[in-house]
């Protein structure tokens, strides 16, 4: 890339970061349910303790997670992770933007400012929480070009490159290969005249799917021939499919301005010379877009599920943005030369290159009202359970939303942690029953419960072993 660009794309990286690290400013812990649950496993399998689940079809996220925690602290360390892989992600963007905007650096640049734009809630989750969704995205990126480039000039390097990427992903969040099989398909008989199978090709993609059938199977306690029914039904994502179902709008993941951009960016690139070759950056959001609104048709999404694919399209729409931007460079550029004002160019592209980056991130924070961030502990939670982490070990009832919090902080099992785990029901009911004859009933049905996390002061004769603003007690010796 031209040097003078370097430093461009250096402050973009860094803008990147610096967004994305933002929501942690005034909080060092993990936001989403989805990033404890995930820090739980990780801790799972360092202690041994580990089991083979539905839950496990992530395993490769959670291993990643458990290599990181053998170096540092994760609970600690957690809320620098979103914004160091959203800028790897926007690297791995960079890098597919200039190779294929043959080296445009200052095209490149503006993909990843329009990446940076990318809102975040907890309904459809993104860059600010570090899950195997966000993981995926540099290697989403990645299989995508890779497989596109390979199909479109007949190159088996490339392909198979790409097929390594996705399949190395199918065991950190299938979905994330999945919602691409449209696009892929129709980009394929697109090229049709280009893509061609080999024996080599065919085998390897039988050994691939071979394979992902048996890890399913594994997980699920089945035979493969058991397998193959219920991966059909595990890929189609009914209404109710997400713990909290939203009618979104594109607003909730992406600007006015970068939507607009996006608009003008496909219109440069069905003009292109080399539109047949880009042609994948325009299925991508196409794809997506029939997706979603099957799903609000018909209350059913197939391959990945409506709040994953609100997130893929968001992911497509940055280069696109990208393109549209120098597409509006190159007319404004030509009206300026046509009304001989050509020495006002540089005034001109500032000010226009101002307004735009107001339009992209002017309401960058601005969160669905029921989709906003959710602390699951506050610093008194936090010491309450690094107090519990010394004592013996024991199961814990404690209120739903901190419990997320007590595995991975404190290595005792919670009775219930929100949507993931455990008797969710006994725990809330003893948590708000403010009877302690009931309490006590619940407390002697549940006799592997040892120790009570409490916000408030209980007064049920129990031993209190804590009390610092939060309350510790011991319902066995």
């Amino acid at each position: 890339m031209i040097r003078k660009y370097q430093v461009s794309l250096v402050l973009s990286l860094l803008l990147v970061g610096f967004l994305v690290y933002s929501p942690h400013w005034s909080y060092p812990y993990p936001f989403h349910a989805d990033e404890w649950h995930h820090i739980a496993q990780a801790l799972r399998i360092g202690a041994g303790t580990y089991t083979l689940s539905w839950q496990s079809a992530e395993l490769g996220f959670q291993i990643f997670l458990y290599l990181i925690g053998s170096l540092v602290n994760l609970i600690t360390a957690y809320q620098y992770l979103p914004a160091l892989w959203a800028i790897v992600s926007a690297i791995a963007l960079a890098w597919v933007m200039y190779r294929v905007s043959e080296r445009n650096a200052p095209l490149t640049i503006a993909s990843v400012i329009a990446f940076a734009s990318i809102k975040s809630n907890v309904n459809i989750i993104g860059l600010w929480f570090f899950t195997p969704l966000t993981f995926a995205i540099p290697f989403i990126y990645l299989y995508i070009y890779f497989l596109t480039r390979g199909i479109a000039e007949g190159s088996r390097r490339h392909f198979l490159i790409g097929i390594s990427i996705a399949t190395v992903l199918l065991f950190v969040h299938a979905i994330s290969v999945f919602f691409a099989l449209p696009l892929l398909a129709i980009y394929a008989y697109l090229h049709r005249d280009t893509f061609t199978f080999g024996r080599k090709e065919i085998g390897f993609f039988i050994v691939i799917i071979l394979g992902g059938l048996f890890f399913v199977a594994q997980l699920l306690h089945q035979s493969l021939l058991q397998t193959l029914p219920l991966v059909a039904h595990m890929l189609t994502f009914p209404y109710g499919w997400g713990v909290l179902e939203l009618q979104n709008t594109y607003s909730e993941f992406y600007s006015t301005t970068g939507i607009v951009l996006a608009l003008l960016g496909a219109t440069y690139l069905l003009q292109h010379k080399r539109r047949r070759a880009l042609s994948w950056l325009l299925l991508w959001p196409a794809t997506l877009i029939v997706m979603i609104l099957t799903f609000r048709i018909t209350g059913y999404s197939f391959l990945s599920p409506y709040q994953r694919n609100l997130y893929y399209l968001a992911l497509s729409l940055p280069p696109l943005s990208a393109f549209g931007a120098y597409y509006g460079y190159l007319i404004i550029r030509r009206l300026v030369h046509a009304s001989r004002f050509e020495t006002f160019l540089p005034q001109i592209t500032t000010l226009l290159t101002c307004v735009l980056l107001y339009g992209l991130f002017a309401h960058y924070t601005v969160l669905p009202e029921r989709a906003v961030l959710y602390r699951a502990i506050t610093q008194d939670d936090y010491n309450a359970m690094l107090f519990i982490e010394k004592l013996p070990q024991g199961n814990i009832m404690a209120e739903a939303l901190p419990s997320i919090a007590l595995y991975p902080i404190t290595l005792h099992e919670p009775v219930s942690s929100l949507a993931f785990d455990g008797k969710r029901q006994v725990n809330d009911t003893f948590m708000y029953e403010e009877n302690c004859a009931e309490k006590r009933e619940l407390s002697f049905k549940n006799p592997q419960v040892r120790y009570i996390l409490s916000r408030v002061k209980l007064y049920c004769g129990w031993v209190q072993l804590y009390a610092k603003k939060r309350y510790v007690y011991q319902l066995q010796s």
